[in-house]
């Protein structure tokens, strides 16, 4: 292993210390590299970056921050509790409820950001809503060229065996990134043999079955997707 091989596992890894100094660091290090539009990263992601060093943690949250950091604002941020957040996660990003008609108003975006990123660096779950709810609106900011470029790029991220090595650990990346591209629009098509595949070895069969439903909307002569779709009920 060369020496620049050693020095971006230690990077990678570096970025999911529990130390927020120590994170936020090697993750300023990551962004300044590849830059900062969403294209940038999104490249770097699935095809620059190994993240072999990191197949057995939850490398989801190393790639959360990336398309996150730096997002600093002064401008005031209110989040207002209604009578739909009582006893829920309040829009689906895994903060708390409150009585309704509480607020919180002493707050600005940067606040809000770094709380919802230290939240996420200890709960999985707040990491995976957070991706299913940022990486849409992320995907839709995107030239359509951009999308073109990245598609390709993304199936093939999916499709790498590190991932297996978080298989069996409940929530996981693969999950997460199914769900985000069920939300997206324009949605880049998957091959029917990959989804099924990703579903089944990944614990995403619910999603793996959306995203084969809604092929069968699209294109309805898509026999494939009809195929494997059938597969999960047999």
């Amino acid at each position: 292993m060369s020496l620049w091989q050693k020095l971006e596992r230690s990077c990678v890894r570096s970025t999911l210390s529990v130390d927020e100094d120590i994170s936020n660091f090697f993750i300023d290090v990551n962004v300044r590299t590849v830059g900062r539009t969403p294209y940038e990263k999104l490249s770097f992601i699935f095809k620059t970056q190994s993240w072999n060093a990191v197949a057995d943690s939850f490398w989801l949250h190393s790639i959360l921050d990336i398309m996150l950091y730096p997002i600093e604002s002064s401008e005031p941020c209110s989040l207002i509790f209604g009578e739909d957040a009582r006893d829920k996660n309040v829009s689906g990003l895994g903060l708390p409820g409150a009585p309704m008609g509480s607020s919180h108003e002493a707050t600005t975006t940067g606040d809000l950001m770094r709380m919802l990123r230290g939240m996420a660096r200890v709960d999985r779950r707040v990491t995976y809503d957070l991706w299913i709810a940022a990486y849409p609106l992320i995907w839709a900011g995107l030239a359509p060229g951009d999308q073109v470029a990245l598609a390709k790029p993304l199936l093939a991220f999916l499709s790498k065996e590190f991932h297996l090595k978080g298989a069996t650990s409940g929530v996981n990346g693969i999950q997460a990134l199914l769900h985000g591209i069920l939300l997206s629009s324009p949605r880049p098509k998957m091959p029917p043999e990959l989804t099924r595949y990703l579903g089944l070895t990944y614990g995403g069969w619910d999603v793996a079955i959306s995203l084969l439903e809604t092929n069968l909307m699209l294109y309805e002569d898509d026999h494939h997707s009809a195929m494997y779709l059938s597969a999960f009920y047999d």
